[in-house]
C-alpha cells in the first residue's frame, strides 16, 4: 500500500467479503508478535508439514525425519534475523496456526514469508494476520506496506 492508502487503512478499506473474512479471523484467532520462537517451534513444524502436503512442493516427512536438524536451522535463522525481521502469528486456542515473517527496508515493509496450517484455513487466520500486520504498519513511522 502506498503511504496515503496505508495511513487511512482500516476495515473500511476492505470489500464487504474481505471484511467478513477478517472479522471471522479476528474473532476466532489471536494475533500477536512471536517473541520466543522455541515456544512455537512444534507448531511451526506442524504448519510446514501441512503446507508441504497441501502444495506438494516438499516432502512432509522431512520435518519428522530431520526434526532436530530443521529445528536447529530455524532457531539459528531467527537468531540471525533479530533486529531485522519480525515474526507474527495467528493463534487458535493457544496453538499457532499461521505465521509470517516481515522486514522493513527503508520505508517499505515486506512480507518475507507466510505459512498456515491447512486444517485451520476455515478460521481465516491469514486474513486476520495480514490485516493486523497492515494496521501495525499503518502506525509505524516511515512505513509503507508491500503486500
Amino acid at each position: 500500500l502506498k503511504e496515503d492508502k496505508l495511513r487511512n487503512f482500516g476495515m473500511q478499506s476492505l470489500s464487504s467479503a474481505k471484511r467478513a473474512q477478517v472479522r471471522k479471523g479476528l474473532r476466532l484467532t489471536e494475533i500477536k508478535k512471536i517473541d520466543v520462537i522455541e515456544e512455537v517451534i512444534d507448531d511451526i513444524r506442524e504448519i510446514e508439514m501441512s503446507k508441504a502436503a497441501r502444495i506438494g512442493h516438499e516432502n512432509p516427512e522431512y520435518y519428522k525425519k530431520q526434526y532436530e536438524t530443521w529445528k536447529a536451522w530455524i532457531i539459528k535463522q531467527v537468531e540471525a534475523d533479530k533486529g531485522k525481521k519480525e515474526y507474527w502469528g495467528s493463534y487458535y486456542n493457544g496453538t499457532l496456526i499461521a505465521f509470517m515473517k516481515i522486514l522493513q527496508i527503508n520505508s517499505t515493509m515486506i512480507i518475507n514469508y507466510a505459512a498456515s496450517h491447512t486444517e485451520h484455513l476455515d478460521k481465516c487466520p491469514n486474513d486476520a494476520l495480514t490485516f493486523s500486520v497492515l494496521e501495525y504498519c499503518r502506525d509505524l513511522k516511515n512505513c509503507m506496506a508491500d503486500v
